[in-house]
């Protein structure tokens, strides 16, 4: 790693960028100077009625460029000679650039008659797409102009995860680029204060439905909701046939056809009710007891792992129940899961009412389950199946997530991603929604990686992984990233080797077992190599990200004294006494402007016991 990682460097922040052939006005031949001896004669320029968006765009091109610089550009509602030109307006319009053949959250960087134009598709102020979503595509263009020209980057939350070069002079290149998003709506779920959602807007993404793309998705898990308990009880009927009686039953059957019109009419009501959401869910409630009674029975196969599939009885749900909608509401679309027990597409091809929007989640695949050869075979297959059966698909996975009791460290692993998002694309998936960690000590590169990927699907997994290492820990990234591969190679061990195939509860658990395979042999390495991290960064905020990762070092060994897998005299940089730890907890806390950590630290759920 060590002899590529300044390369990788040096082209990701380089301000020289590729031309990408696009049609529209002749661009300049000449480089257009913004800042050159600590003056501008630029300005930032928006039409008066632009979105907020657009007038974000100029907030912060106009803050980035001050700290890269010293110069602060002027905002102005009046056009100027030498100006970047923000969104649609008669002076881009006049340029020859316009808005109207521009695909949702797309935009356009252009250089034309000394000024720098950044247009995008952008939805007006209380408005949505057409799809339910927003579109900031101005605002979009915005962060992309800042990292091709400046080398800006936001690797985490907060000025900790900010990176913004030093420029003495500040020039665009000859510029045409084009750029939209691989996916029409893009959601990282996790704890998202406001600086965690600042920095997903500034890797265009979002943190919830409303803000996740130009595509609003609402698949949630709906059925309590519209039949509440009461209402069920008081129809013994229609309850389903649970074959797993040591379970709750919370699912009604869905070929009783009183459940089914009860069930749509009180969707009927809400869609009614709530005029402003283009997509309302018709999902299960949680948890795989569908029905066996003999109606359905007669429509439950077995996947090709063997275990029962309940698609056919859901999909056929889906079905009725959309059919009555649309009657009324031929505008709205309806939300609907599968997972679980009815992941795998139907043997018979089925046809889905056009007002059903499938997301698909692969349960199988949890807590890293595609490191499995068996997923992994047939994940293409699968997505392709589900795309035919489902124009309008959807993708939401929990892949690289597991609830990290302990503080336990996670790793991306950049082997399921490139497979996971080339697979994505190549199928025409809309929409893709990954649940990741919270806790930013040891979750930055993941969550980074996902966040450019959801962006774009054909980004090189390798070079963006070179890029968040050398960037988050400078001289200290090659033995960092070693902590990461080692982590990552334990985890794809454990998965092939060691847990059952098929999916359990506890597969995305930072349980016993992976404890004791995957953590404890690598409990020395990690100390020394994160030491060597520490020794060898120059950078007064490489070494504060370093020293995050080994604070929660220092919570995760205290989580497993107190489980009994480890003394207290380990030897390690990281290993503390309980006096030693108690004067350590109570005296640090969030750096100002570091990303979210020491609140999940803290509030860290035990792990299971040694014993």
């Amino acid at each position: 790693m060590k002899s590529i990682l300044p390369l990788i460097t040096a082209l990701c922040l380089s301000p020289l960028v590729l031309l990408c052939a696009a049609e529209g006005p002749k661009i300049e031949t000449v480089d257009v100077v913004v800042v050159a001896k600590g003056s501008s004669a630029c300005s930032l320029y928006y039409e008066p009625g632009a979105p907020k968006s657009v007038r974000l765009a100029a907030e912060e091109i106009q803050r980035v460029i001050r700290l890269a610089t010293g110069v602060s550009l002027p905002v102005v509602t009046e056009a100027t000679p030498l100006m970047i030109c923000l969104g649609d307006c008669a002076a881009a319009r006049a340029a020859g650039i316009g808005v109207e053949a521009m695909a949702d959250e797309s935009f356009q960087i252009i250089t034309h008659n000394h000024a720098v134009f950044i247009v995008g598709k952008d939805t007006g102020d209380g408005r949505t797409t057409s799809r339910g979503g927003l579109s900031k595509g101005t605002l979009f263009g915005a962060y992309a102009f800042l990292e091709r020209v400046v080398g800006a980057r936001w690797i985490m939350p907060g000025e900790l995860g900010e990176i913004i070069p030093h420029h003495d002079r500040l020039v665009v290149p000859p510029m045409n680029i084009r750029e939209a998003p691989s996916f029409s709506s893009r959601q990282l779920e996790l704890s998202d204060p406001p600086v965690v959602r600042q920095w997903a807007l500034r890797n265009r993404v979002g943190t919830q439905p409303g803000d996740a793309g130009a595509l609003w998705v609402d698949s949630s898990h709906s059925w309590n909701e519209r039949l509440p308990q009461a209402i069920r009880d008081s129809h013994p009927d229609w309850a389903a046939v649970n074959p797993y009686p040591e379970k709750p039953n919370y699912k009604f059957c869905t070929r009783n056809a009183e459940a089914v019109s009860a069930f749509t009419k009180s969707l009927c009501q809400e869609v009614g009710t709530d005029q402003s959401r283009y997509m309302i869910s018709a999902s299960p409630s949680d948890g795989q007891s569908f029905c066996h009674c003999d109606r359905c029975k007669a429509f439950i196969t077995l996947n090709a792992h063997g275990k029962e599939s309940t698609t056919r009885n859901l999909l056929d749900f889906y079905n009725a129940v959309v059919r009555v909608v649309a009657q009324s509401h031929p505008d709205r679309m309806i939300g609907a899961l599968v997972y679980g027990a009815n992941e795998y597409p139907p043997a018979e091809m089925l046809k889905l009412d056009k007002h059903l929007f499938i997301e698909w989640a692969p349960l199988n695949v949890y807590g890293l389950g595609l490191y499995k050869d068996a997923y992994r075979a047939e994940f293409d297959h699968l997505a392709e199946r589900w795309k035919r059966i489902a124009p309008n698909l959807a993708y939401s996975n929990y892949l690289h997530w597991h609830r990290s009791r302990g503080c336990a460290p996670l790793a991306p692993a950049p082997e399921l991603m490139k497979l996971e998002f080339a697979t994505l694309k190549k199928h025409g998936i809309h929409s893709v929604r990954e649940a990741v960690d919270p806790n930013w000590a040891y979750a930055g590169p993941n969550n980074w990686l996902l966040a450019r990927l959801m962006w774009n699907a054909d980004g090189d997994v390798d070079a963006l992984y070179c890029e968040w290492l050398t960037l988050s820990y400078g001289e200290g990234a090659e033995a960092m990233g070693l902590v990461y591969a080692l982590i990552d190679d334990a985890f794809r061990r454990f998965k092939q080797q060691d847990e059952p195939f098929h999916y359990a509860a506890g597969q995305y658990d930072i349980d016993k077992p992976k404890i004791e395979k995957i953590y404890l042999p690598l409990l020395p390495r990690i100390h020394t190599l994160s030491q060597e991290a520490l020794a060898k960064a120059n950078d007064q905020r490489a070494k504060q990200r370093i020293s995050l990762f080994v604070d929660n070092m220092k919570f995760f060994h205290r989580e497993l004294r107190r489980a009994g897998y480890v003394r207290a005299d380990a030897g390690y940089e990281f290993v503390l006494s309980d006096d030693e730890f108690a004067k350590f907890e109570t005296s640090s806390s969030e750096t100002p402007g570091s990303p979210p950590s020491w609140y999940f630290m803290r509030k860290t759920q035990p792990l299971p016991s040694y014993k």
